[in-house]
Parts: structure tokens; sequence; C-alpha cells
């Protein structure tokens, strides 16, 4: 669904019904593949009769209201109608597809592994910085004025947690000798503390 453009609403829309009517697949993996079915093909005009089915799947499945709902919410979260501002996310009209196709566009013909491309949203957060082009609007500094050197340590807390494809942005730049940042966060994120933080955050 994300890495193939011609992949039809009609191809994955079957594909997910063999998942769903597959015993053998965890209800929570069924859940992540509808949410990127959700998020890719939002805007199709099929997308919605499609997603009533599988929801109806998934309740025959015993799916509980509570993990359904999470689909919803990640919808309103990351999806074309969100409120989430382009300087902090870098998401077009805050399609995520967008994001993630932009992403695989650039050529994959030379790289082994597909899923090191993508860079967290701190990859651009650190260049800002480091070049002097972050927005002080959105990062004020705390005495009112520029830092007038380039730093070269960096600390770094997120407020909701840190995601091990940041961790491992962060540990391959301060490989590279020119910087030292420091990583921290409230929690450690695996789809599912992410979903359930979404959850609890929509209470």
């Amino acid at each position: 669904m994300v890495c193939d453009g011609g992949y039809s609403i009609s191809d994955a829309s079957q594909r997910l019904d063999e998942f769903l009517s597959n015993p053998s697949i965890n209800n929570n993996d069924l859940i992540r593949i509808i949410i990127l079915f959700a998020l890719r093909y939002e805007t199709h005009r099929e997308m919605g009769t499609n997603l009533n089915h599988f929801i109806t799947s998934l309740k025959n499945r015993d799916v509980g209201d509570e993990e359904i709902r999470a689909i919803d919410i990640v919808l309103r979260y990351g999806g074309i109608n969100s409120k989430r501002t382009e300087p902090l996310f870098q998401f077009n009209k805050g399609d995520i597809f967008n994001l993630i196709r932009n992403t695989f566009d650039k050529g994959l013909s030379d790289v082994t592994n597909i899923y090191t491309q993508h860079k967290p949203i701190i990859h651009k957060i650190i260049n800002d910085l480091v070049s002097g082009r972050l927005s002080e609007d959105n990062y004020p500094f705390h005495y009112g004025v520029s830092y007038p050197e380039k730093p070269q340590r960096i600390i770094i807390f997120i407020l909701g947690g840190i995601t091990f494809e940041e961790a491992c942005y962060v540990a391959e730049r301060n490989m590279s000798g020119n910087l030292n940042i420091l990583l921290g966060g409230t929690s450690i994120h695996n789809s599912q503390s992410f979903l359930s933080g979404l959850k609890d955050s929509n209470q």
C-alpha cells in the first residue's frame, strides 16, 4: 500500500479481506493494517464503504469498540483534516501518505533496506538548529536571544515519548563526530503504546 503507487484500493481491499478471514493473524496487526489503509486511501470515494466493511469484520472477530476507535483517532491525528501544524510535523495538509510517498519517490535503486529511507521530524529540527534556521516562534530561546554559535551539544526531550527510529537517528548522528546529542522522553513507544496514548488523549 505504501511503496507501490499502482497498488489500487481494490487490490488492498482484497488483501485485507484475506487477512481478516485468517484466524491466525493477530487482531492488533489487523487494526494497524486497516489504519494504513485508511490513511493511504482517505480521499478515495470508496474508502468509507470499504472501511465500514472492515470494521464490521473486526467486530465479527470480537474486537472491541475501544480498539476499533483507534482507527478514527489516527485519522483525526494524522489525516487530511487534522489540525497538525506544518512547521512541526511536515505533513502536506495532514496527509501522512504524501510524506511517505515523497520519501519513496526519491528512488530506492541503490538502497538495500527501504525502511531506512524515512527520517523522523527531529532530523529536520536538528538540521535547522545547526544551520540557524530553526523557527524561534516554535522553539523560543530561554533567554530571548539567539545562540551566537553553532551548537555542539544538544539536549532533546520529547513529552509524550520517543520512538526507536528517533533514537536510531540520534545515535547515527552522534557517530558522525561533529555533534553530541542527548535524546530523552517520557517513554519509548512501539505501535501499541502510541495508539494507547492517542486513545488516552481523546478521552
